[in-house]
């Protein structure tokens, strides 16, 4: 609505008035403005809403608007409506420290703009010349001199209106939802208590005290909101906060373990430091055990030096509840803690540090009310920051794994406006490096095993070994297990030693796994163990259990050390005789968690005692009690092991011949591991290897090069296929070949360049800095043309940029001789040889891909290097070159040469000149300047050389000039345009030369002559340039324009008038360039119509009297473009004259011109409710019936699939693009305004139901709707004679609308009407009508309908509307059941894709409850394989509960284990595993969704899919 000026009254209920007060009651508070007036008194009293004031004595004075009746933006005149310009010129010119505001959500059309730039300039003619830069500004600011009441003839207008716009501050202030949200943001970094309350208390403060007209000041807001009990945020230097501060920190800090006390440097803890330090957010995630803990410790310790305040706390141990502020008192502040440190940070930097993040989904039965608080963290330092100059970062520490998979997690970070939201980096923190072990433990580190040195590169495992005693340091450690029993071993005699009894010890450890597992927690209660306390200290001293004073529990130093004893005490069950498929539990226990332990149980045998593991695995492989998925894990170990024994290769043999594991075998074992696939080829096997066993070769190159090249080699060079294959097998990075390897690669590529199209290894040949990129790069050069490769695909410049400074002498010694070889006969000269396709390849060209371009550019960027690094050696290389040499040769030596230092200037100039005529130009590098590169050198060398070489560097290029054939036809082809077209043209033959380099040879040094030359050659027009060229460029299309399209707005009515009426004939037809060269200027009629159009849509009414003046005769389109413009849909922002218009209209309504027929139809279409004349009308309706366009068989839409204007969709576009269409389209618009008008147009009506053209016909069904209003008879039965005339009607907008109002009264009638359109050989015509024969059949309970639609053989598309049309209607509870019957037929009866049935998942149609059968149903049928992804989609991101999703999901998994595997291949198995893992979350009290899951992962793991490891990992790290 639009809230005008007015009393007090008035101002109670405006909302928008309000929301700003309270914006400045909250900087009032801030202390940003030391007063606000609300309503002053006075001269000001009708003017503005507030005024504040500040420190220096600004006073700003602000106006507000909420609306601008019905228009989005605010315009020059609308503004001037408020007396906005009257009431700021008022205000400024009262005082200079005055400023004026106003303040709207609504656009300004850069007036706003204008007053910025007005703001920035020194001086009023730097705004005006280098300020007023387009043409909407431009005129803005000359509405600006006459809204502030200046004479614009006036010299000092112009300044006077720069100054007052300069004080003048036109401000968005949003409304709504948004303003509140932005609003209780900064409310909630000021104030304690709710923001939305204490918002609603600034908004109405003024009502409330009543204190208008008089200076509001912060101590009355403060003092207002203490007693509503609303305090201030403010305890800035408080020492007891701070104190509570230091021991959270060491509270939850104190007890972490670094290894041997050192902390290890990670480079993730670089990139946490420098996003803090960059005002960033991080979340900081990696593997269980990778050391997230030890990166947050060395932040700390970073955060300390700098004396940065901190906080940090672990979110396990103190879950966040209710809000911020609870939180922050349960942790002994008083408030929040992300406002408490800012608060006390004062502006400086400070940082919350939220450790295991992904706690929170397993220790709280409320996780997403936890979530919620870290969302409010989050909110508040936004506005922090955002409000109060704050600098807070927040720090979150996550598993990777809940951070990837759970969504409460990922929407925590996605829900921030990116207005203000923090930017978070997202750190992931790995494994140790082996530099990281060996900062640790010392070079004995490289001599370790390969196991064990794999080992210790994760953090947990490292400890671990610290941990042992020197002569317990066993070089053949191999796993977790054996490392953890080391140490267990050591800890046990360490508190023998102590005094304690070792089954005492051996006791409390069992005690607290048993009770750990049992209850599946991770910490324990010391009180539990009173009368253990010695045996706990002693495991708290060992390093194995930590113990929190302040919980007052005990917990592993890590969850890894809980599993091993776990695992211990399986392997022992084990050793006294019991199987292991015993001691899993049976299938419905059979977890993940389980399983891990399982893989650790079969890793440790494997390691120990093969022979028992073999048994054990037999055993659990032929046990019917055990999971697939849980089998699964004999074979995962296996293919981890790198010398297996005769028992290992006996069970792989054995097992890869049964049908349902020999596929999980191939890719688990025998994929990427030698041992297994090596003994699968011997050299005496002659026959080609079949794909797959390529396959498995290809898995195993970058680890055996050398054995994968001896078996390949006895087939290469026989065949092209053969080789395409040989070569695929390669190692997929050529850093990884052996040498054997690249020389057999190489050896490929020389017998068949072509394997270089499927060559993509470039990139990392780069990265690592292999020279054998440099080897493979001379093949490609040498291969050419015979083989054209397109592209190199080196992604990164910046890792070749460094290639090239590595090896720049060797790119330049080896490819430049081969590229001079290869392109030798490529020798052009001007003007002869301008272009050439022979050698396109070579030469620069953005629109073409060749990889020898590529190496061309490498190698002039070598030459650069070389030139800047070594300039002596290059300048003497460049000597030896001898001339002639090729285009591309050329290319590269003038590249070096411009990059020497200007200290080579006498040698360069000199050089060039020995032979100036050859080097001059360069043919190959820049298509559109051949001058190019050679005006580069001369600018960059002739300051500084010779003046003696100066001089004759000059001189060659004054006496430079055309041969004299040229010359010679430029000046014959002169005298033949001047005869054919009696135009006297000048086309130069001479002094482009001198044009394009005289303006580079140093201005100081040019003699006399040469600058007179310039001089001359800079006056002639027709010496344009680029001149030396190919011919042609490819350059971006550019508009043409009139002569006068950037000055419209200065031109008078008789200015306009005179060029209306010029004749055509003394026009200049010719083509010339704009100053700046963005398009072309022709005057013509055409061109100054299209000039006056656009000024016409900024004064309509103004054009519109003008058009009343228009020569008899005059060229047509400038009266079409007045009436496009009367047409603009903002007519509300100039003020539709129906009278002026009318007689427009009335002028040339007449006319049979096709753009002045359908702009009176648009005018009259865009103002129905204008009170038209009767002569108007009769024009409109003369249009409608006696228009000549279109002609009978006359369209005016186009289609290539539609060649015959068949489509209902070309008559629709032709309907709404002819004259007697348009007309139509203008009656309906009529009608609807006009009911009384009916009787009048009927007879119009009729005639046109009968037009000739079907098109127009079309358009009639835009009357019949508004007709159904006012005579429902006649209205129908327009309608079925359409109908009967043509089919297509039925598809005509506003057929429906009538046909659902009258099908239950004539169903057999339109129902037939229906069918014979659904058998209509016109494609959209029977598609469209198969969706309303459905729609009749759901809405109107029509039964034969139904019956037709389910029984007939539709085609897929018609199958498609059908679908999206039961859809549609799903959702509904009186249709629901028959648009599910439909749904349910299409799905047994259709195999095509039907779209439809994805928006029941993204229109959030499923009610699980009534649908959970049908989904089923669905979820078996035909459609599936199209719908699985858009269905977890939406269950994994929706708010849905999944565990009512449960039997889906386990449909879901049945149908994927049943389809073929090049289908189920193609599915993303991650999108269900991650449903399924919530799902087990959700549901893990719950014995049957527990089996559903695990069923689940039992057939993903037999289904064989390709997805099989990322499917184990996820489920590995799940745990």
């Amino acid at each position: 609505m639009s809230l005008e000026p007015g009393g007090r009254a008035d101002k109670y209920g405006n909302k928008y008035e309000n929301r700003y007060l309270a914006k400045l009651l909250l900087r009032l508070v801030k202390e940003d403005i030391t007063s606000v007036t609300v309503e002053p008194l006075g001269i000001n009293s009708n003017s503005v809403e507030f005024i504040s004031e500040q420190k220096d004595g600004i006073v700003k004075h602000y106006q507000c608007k909420a609306s601008n009746t019905t228009c989005s933006s605010w315009s020059i005149l609308d503004l001037r409506k408020y007396k906005v310009f009257e009431r700021a010129k008022e205000i400024i010119s009262a005082d200079v420290k005055n400023l004026y505001y106003f303040i709207s959500p609504l656009q300004y059309n850069e007036l706003d703009e204008l007053c910025k730039r007005a703001r920035t300039n020194s001086s009023p003619e730097d705004f005006i010349n280098f300020q007023l830069t387009n043409d909407t500004i431009r005129r803005m600011f000359n509405d600006c001199i006459a809204e502030f009441g200046f004479d614009k003839s006036d010299p000092s207008a112009k300044a006077e209106t720069m100054s007052l716009l300069s004080r003048c501050f036109f401000e968005q202030y949003i409304t709504g939802t948004e303003a509140e949200q932005d609003l209780e943001e900064y409310i909630g970094i000021l104030f304690t208590g709710k923001a939305s309350a204490v918002r609603v208390l600034l908004e109405q403060y003024a009502n409330d005290i009543g204190c208008y007209g008089v200076k509001i000041t912060a101590k009355d807001v403060i003092d207002y909101l203490e007693k509503k009990n609303i305090h201030v945020r403010n305890y800035h230097g408080n020492e007891t906060v701070l104190s509570r501060i230091h021991t959270l920190n060491s509270t939850y800090w104190d007890f972490y373990h670094a290894i041997r006390k050192t902390l290890v440097h990670r480079t993730a803890t670089d990139i946490i430091i420098r996003s803090i330090e960059d005002g960033h957010s991080v979340i900081l995630h990696g593997m269980a055990g990778t050391g997230k803990s030890g990166c947050l410790e060395e932040t700390i310790l970073y955060l300390k030096q700098t004396g940065t305040l901190y906080l940090s706390v672990k979110l396990d141990k103190h879950v966040p509840r209710i809000s911020a502020d609870d939180y922050g008192q349960d942790l002994g502040l008083p408030e929040s803690p992300v406002c408490c440190l800012a608060t006390l940070a004062a502006r400086k930097p400070c940082v919350l540090i939220l450790d295991q993040l992904d706690a929170l989904r397993w220790t709280s039965n409320h996780s997403s009310d936890a979530l919620d608080v870290c969302k409010e963290f989050i909110q508040q330092a936004e506005a922090i920051n955002r409000y109060s100059e704050g600098k807070i970062s927040i720090v979150f520490a996550s598993r990777t794994f809940d951070l990837e998979n759970d969504r409460g997690l990922k929407e925590l970070f996605a829900s921030s406006d990116s207005h203000s939201a923090l930017q978070w980096i997202k750190v992931n923190v790995s494994q140790f490096t082996k530099d990281d072990v060996v900062q640790v433990i010392g070079q004995t580190y490289n001599h370790f095993s390969p196991r064990l040195q794999k080992l210790l590169l994760t953090p947990s495992s490292l400890y671990v070994w610290s941990k042992l005693e020197e002569n317990a340091k066993n070089n053949s450690v191999s796993s977790v297990f054996e490392l953890m029993n080391a140490w267990w071993q050591q800890i046990q005699k360490k508190c023998i030693s102590a005094g304690l009894q070792s089954e005492a010890v051996i006791a409390c450890k069992d005690k607290i796994v048993m009770l750990m597992e049992r209850r599946a927690v991770f910490s324990l209660p010391r009180a539990i163990f009173a009368d253990q306390t010695n045996e706990i200290d002693c495991l708290v001293s060992s390093g194995l259990l930590n113990s929190n004073p302040n919980t007052k529990s005990i917990s592993f130093a890590h969850q890894s050390f809980l599993d091993y004893f776990i695992t211990s005490d399986i392997l022992e069950n084990i050793y006294s005789g019991y199987e292991l498929k015993d001691l899993i539990g049976d299938k419905n226990h059979q977890t993940p968690f389980i399983r891990y332990r399982v893989l650790t149980v079969l890793q440790n045998l494997l390691d120990s005692d093969p022979i028992l593991f073999a048994k054990q695995s037999v055993e659990l492989l032929e046990a019917s009690c055990v999971r697939f998925y849980f089998k699964c894990t004999v074979f995962e170990i296996i293919g981890q092991f790198d010398t297996p024994t005769g028992e290992i290769y006996r069970i792989v043999d054995k097992y890869i011949q049964k049908p349902e594991w020999s596929d999980y075998i191939t890719q688990v074992v025998l994929y990427g591991h030698p041992a297994f696939v090596m003994r699968l080829f011997s050299l005496s096997n002659r026959v080609f290897p079949s794909d797959e066993y390529l396959s498995l070769l290809k898995s195993i190159s970058s680890k055996e090069p050398d054995f994968v090249t001896d078996r390949l080699r006895l087939f290469a060079f026989l065949n092209a296929e053969q080789d395409r294959k040989i070569f695929w097998t390669l190692c997929h990075d050529a850093n990884d070949d052996s040498d054997e390897m690249f020389e057999f690669r190489m050896q490929l590529l020389q017998n068949d360049p072509a394997l270089f199209q499927n060559f993509w290894g470039f990139h990392e040949l780069i990265k690592r800095s292999s020279s054998r990129a440099i080897d493979l790069f001379e093949i490609i050069v040498g291969s050419w043309p015979s083989q054209r490769i397109s592209r190199l695909y080196i992604e990164d410049s910046r890792n070749l940029s460094c290639y090239i400074n590595q090896y720049a002498w060797l790119l330049v010694t080896k490819l430049f001789p081969k590229i001079c070889e290869v392109t030798s006969n490529y020798l052009p000269h001007w003007p002869e040889d301008r272009w050439s396709h022979d050698y396109e390849d070579w030469e620069s060209n953005e629109f073409k891909e060749s990889a020898v371009r590529e190496i061309t550019e490498i190698v002039k960027e070598a030459f650069a290097e070389c030139a800047q690094s070594s300039p002596n050696e290059l300048m003497e290389f460049v000597k030896e070159v001898k001339y002639p040499i090729s285009a591309v040769g050329h290319e590269c030596i003038m590249h070096a040469v411009l990059n020497l230092p200007t200290d080579y200037a006498d040698e360069v100039i000199k050089w060039i000149l020995e032979d100036a005529t050859t080097k001059i130009f360069v043919f190959s590098a820049k298509k559109d300047n051949y001058l190019s590169d050679s005006a580069q050198i001369i600018k960059k060398f002739s300051p500084v050389c010779s003046m003696t070489l100066f001089q004759q560097l000059e001189q060659y290029i004054c006496n430079w000039k055309e041969p004299t054939e040229r010359m010679v036809y430029i000046f014959k082809d002169r005298l033949e345009v001047k005869k054919a077209y009696h135009t006297p043209v000048y086309y130069a033959y001479w002094g482009h030369f001198q044009k394009a380099l005289l303006p580079s040879m140093d201005i100081s040094r040019l003699s006399t002559y040469s600058k007179q030359l310039l001089n001359v050659v800079n006056r002639n027009s027709w010496i344009q340039l680029p001149y030396f060229y190919c011919g042609f460029t490819m350059g971006s299309a550019k508009t043409v324009a009139s002569p006068v399209d950037n000055y419209t707005e200065h031109l008078s009515n008789k200015t306009w008038l005179q060029i209306i009426s010029t004749p055509q004939s003394k026009m200049s037809n010719k083509w010339r360039g704009s100053d700046n060269g963005s398009y072309y200027i022709e005057a013509n009629h055409q061109t100054f119509a299209s000039a006056l159009g656009n000024q016409a849509k900024r004064e309509p009414l103004r054009f519109a009297k003008l058009a009343l003046s228009f020569p008899p005769n005059c060229y047509e389109g400038y009266i079409s473009h007045v009436l496009y413009a009367l047409s603009d849909d903002n007519s509300s922002n100039w003020g539709f004259d129906v009278e002026l218009v009318s007689k427009v209209i009335q002028r040339y309504g007449h006319s049979e011109n096709l753009n002045i027929a359908i702009a009176v139809s648009r005018v009259i279409e865009k103002h129905p409710n204008e009170a038209w004349p009767d002569d108007v009308i009769n024009i409109l309706r003369e249009i409608a019936l006696n228009h000549p366009h279109p002609g009978k068989d006359e369209y005016e839409a186009t289609s290539s699939s539609d060649p015959e204007y068949k489509s209902t969709h070309s008559l629709l576009q032709s309907s709404i693009n002819c004259a007697r269409g348009c007309a139509l389209h203008a009656i309906a618009a009529l009608l609807w305004e006009h009911y009384d008008w009916g009787n009048s147009l009927k007879s119009t009506i009729l005639i046109a139901s009968k037009d000739p053209n079907p098109a127009v016909r079309f358009a009639v069904m835009d009357c019949v709707l508004p007709y159904y209003n006012i005579d429902k008879t006649f209205s129908v039965e327009v309608l079925n004679s359409l109908t009967e005339s043509d089919l297509r009607i039925v598809a005509a907008p506003g057929y429906w609308n009538i046909l659902s109002l009258e099908y239950d009264s004539h169903s057999d009638y339109y129902r037939g009407i229906l069918i014979v359109a659904c058998l209509s050989e016109v494609d959209d015509l029977a598609e469209h009508a198969a969706g309303l024969l459905c729609a009749v059949g759901i809405f109107h309970n029509d039964q034969e309908a139904l019956n037709f639609i389910m029984s007939h053989q539709f085609s897929a598309k018609q199958q498609g509307r059908i679908c999206s049309q039961a859809v549609s209607s799903f959702n509904s509870d009186e249709y629901h059941e028959k648009s599910k019957m439909i749904l349910i037929y299409l799905m047994d009866h259709s195999s095509d894709e039907l779209q439809g049935f994805n928006r029941l998942f993204f229109d959030r149609c499923i009610e699980i409850k009534r649908d959970e059968k049908f989904l089923i149903y669905l979820m078996e049928s035909q459609q599936s394989v199209h719908l699985f992804h858009s269905f977890l989609d939406y269950l994994y991101e929706s708010d849905e509960d999944i565990c009512s999703f449960a039997r889906v999901l386990e449909t879901i998994g049945n149908s994927l284990s049943q389809m073929p595997p090049e289908i189920g291949e193609r599915l993303l198995i991650t999108d269900l595993v991650k449903c399924v893992v919530r799902l087990f979350d959700k549901g893990k009290n719950d014995p049957f969704i527990t089996e559903i899951c695990l069923n689940i992962w039992d057939q993903l793991f037999m289904s064989n899919l390709h997805d099989i490891k990322p499917l184990s990992d996820m489920i590995d790290n799940f745990e």
